[in-house]
């Protein structure tokens, strides 16, 4: 108490300078009509400029909330687009039967880490078992492929990249059909960047346009068939002289990946089964 006292005396003159100054203006504002108006203006203006600005940073905050509902909302869609279900063959129908059946849907979910520039690159998700996630599993972009899941825990899993030197999908050339299959050996040993890949064992037969359309063949484990992947850059044969290299530009940019849909093949049991049962018998 005495040392605020102390500061009090020892700054009593300037106080009573700013409450002078505070009620001259005080006054000046209540009995003049321009100072009045200018200081009702100055206020609007600083509170619209603060108004402003916490709303900008509030709505840079939900942003990313916002960004995750908008996910959920196209894996909603993308779960209901006629890619994710089968065509079943009507020739022999009964009448409780339908066209179509579902054999896709898709779980959105944010990425929380990834590398492009390693020889093995992996992403890390925020979904794991709790949300129905399983090991295998394929992991798509909003235009392309990104990989497949390789672990998981009860709220995370790990994905193999599409840019991982043990990734190998299999894929086609949409204009003639012909298979081949995807591989990206590493930024160091191939030359290639994170944003291109190689179409590999194109058969020699197969005539190759620049420009074309690469997609998943749908022969790969869980991924759907007809996913644009990139478009042919260049074409060679190979060292063996058996096949063709292609060189593809992929549509997906990794370096600007913030969410992925991770596709739950809804009759992949159903088809294990079968294969384990009549194919591995013998």
């Amino acid at each position: 108490m005495k040392n605020l006292l102390a500061i009090l005396y020892k700054n009593h003159l300037l106080l009573l300078f700013l409450f002078l100054e505070i009620m001259a203006i005080t006054f000046a504002i209540q009995n003049n009509n321009f100072q009045r108006a200018s200081f009702i203006n100055s206020a609007s203006y600083v509170t619209g400029n603060t108004y402003e600005v916490m709303n900008n940073f509030s709505s840079y905050m939900d942003l990313k909330e916002k960004n995750a509902l908008l996910a959920d909302s196209l894996a909603k869609l993308k779960s209901q687009t006629l890619s994710a279900y089968l065509k079943k063959d009507t020739s022999v129908t009964k009448v409780s039967d339908t066209l179509y059946k579902q054999r896709y849907t898709y779980i959105s979910a944010e990425v929380l880490h990834q590398s492009i520039h390693k020889a093995n690159n992996f992403l890390t998700l925020n979904k794991g078992s709790d949300d129905g996630i399983e090991v295998g599993m394929a992991v798509l972009g909003a235009n392309g492929v990104v990989g497949k899941v390789n672990g998981i825990s009860s709220n995370f899993s790990s994905v193999l990249s599409l840019l991982n030197s043990q990734t190998k999908l299999s894929c086609k050339l949409k204009k003639t059909k012909s298979l081949g299959s995807l591989v990206w050996n590493g930024k160091q040993a191939s030359g290639l960047s994170y944003r291109q890949a190689l179409l590999v064992d194109v058969p020699l037969t197969t005539k190759i346009t620049v420009g074309d359309t690469v997609v998943t063949s749908g022969y790969s484990d869980n991924f759907p068939g007809g996913i644009p992947v990139g478009k042919v850059l260049d074409f060679s044969i190979e060292s063996d002289g058996q096949s063709q290299d292609v060189k593809i530009e992929l549509f997906l940019d990794f370096n600007i990946l913030d969410h992925v849909f991770i596709v739950r093949d809804v009759l992949r049991e159903e088809k294990d089964s079968v294969e384990i049962k009549y194919q591995n018998a013998n």
